[in-house]
C-alpha cells in the first residue's frame, strides 16, 4: 500500500489529467476557435491571437505569436482586437478607421455588414475591421511593394475566420 502523502499525489494528478480531457471535449462552444478556413486546396492554416481576437492564416505565413508576421513575400501582417463598450460604440470605432483612410492617398474603403475595409490602389496595403458581440477585430496586411495576387486571394478567407481569442 502506498503512503498517505503519494496515495494523495496520485490522486490529485489523476483528478486533474481527468479534469482537463473532459473539458477539452464536446459542448455548444459559441466562441469556439475557428477549425477550418477556405484556403486553396492543399493550404493549411495556423491560429494567430492577440489576445482579444484570433484568425487563421495560412501555415507558411510565419507568425511572431503575438497576432503580427509575415508572408511569403515578405508583406507584415498585424491582428488587433479592441472591446467595444456597446453596439452602439461600433459606428465610432468604423468611423476612426474611415478617417485615417481618407489621409492615405490611394486609397479605397468598402463598408457594410459590420465591417469597414481599407485597401491602397497599388496593392501595398490591405486592412479589416470587423464587428463582433463585444469587440472589434483588425487584420491589416502591408508591404513596400505590391503585396502578390495569390496572398492578395487569401485575405476573404482570414476574414472569416475573424473570431473572440479563446481565454
Amino acid at each position: 500500500m502506498m503512503p498517505l502523502p503519494r496515495r494523495l499525489l496520485a490522486v490529485s494528478l489523476l483528478v486533474v489529467v481527468v479534469s482537463w480531457l473532459t473539458a477539452c471535449g464536446g459542448g455548444d462552444d459559441k466562441d469556439a476557435t475557428p477549425t477550418a478556413t477556405a484556403f486553396a486546396p492543399g493550404t493549411t492554416g495556423s491560429v494567430i491571437s492577440d489576445g482579444i481576437c484570433q484568425a487563421i492564416v495560412p501555415d507558411d505565413w510565419v507568425s511572431d505569436g503575438t497576432g503580427h508576421g509575415s508572408t511569403p513575400s515578405g508583406a507584415r501582417f498585424a491582428l488587433f482586437g479592441g472591446k467595444l463598450i456597446s453596439d452602439a460604440s461600433w459606428p465610432t470605432a468604423e468611423a476612426l478607421v474611415a478617417t485615417q483612410a481618407a489621409a492615405q492617398p490611394l486609397s479605397t474603403v468598402e463598408h457594410g455588414d459590420g465591417r469597414i475595409i481599407v485597401r491602397s490602389s497599388n496593392d501595398r496595403t490591405y486592412s479589416i475591421r470587423v464587428q463582433l458581440p463585444d469587440r472589434y477585430c483588425d487584420f491589416s496586411l502591408a508591404s513596400s511593394a505590391a503585396i502578390p495576387a495569390a496572398e492578395l486571394e487569401l485575405l476573404p478567407a482570414i476574414e472569416s475566420s475573424l473570431a473572440a481569442a479563446k481565454t
